[in-house]
């Protein structure tokens, strides 16, 4: 699996990549409802984390996850883990959407996903 590189970022994204070392594990920035777990072109391993209120988080970029459809996450809960390379630097995407619409998260919540 190739990792996502800022050159080549998901197609129509509004989200946002977070720079990562290799191999590392990747947690629920809250607790959520797993409503999607599957690959996506372009984006590796995707999550959907329902979050509640019509929200939703998608999680892209990763090299395996460890969670299901329709099981429940608790906030900080491992969801996957990131590529292993030592030539690429992997990154892990995300999108915050409200209903169908991305939305751009506010710094708190950006600084929360670090």
């Amino acid at each position: 699996m190739r990792a996502l590189s800022l050159d080549t970022p998901p197609v129509k994204s509004r989200g946002v990549l977070f720079s990562s070392e290799a191999g590392a594990t990747v947690t629920a920035p809250a607790s959520a409802y797993v409503e999607y777990v599957g690959t996506i072109e372009n984006m590796g391993h995707v999550v959907i984390l329902n979050i509640g209120d019509d929200r939703r988080i998608v999680l892209g970029g990763m090299a395996s996850v460890s969670v299901a459809s329709h099981q429940i996450v608790e906030a900080h809960g491992r969801v996957g883990v990131m590529m292993e390379s030592d030539t690429e630097t992997p990154y892990l995407y995300m999108e915050l959407r409200c209903g169908d619409e991305p939305v751009k998260p506010n710094m708190s919540f950006l600084s929360a996903m670090r």
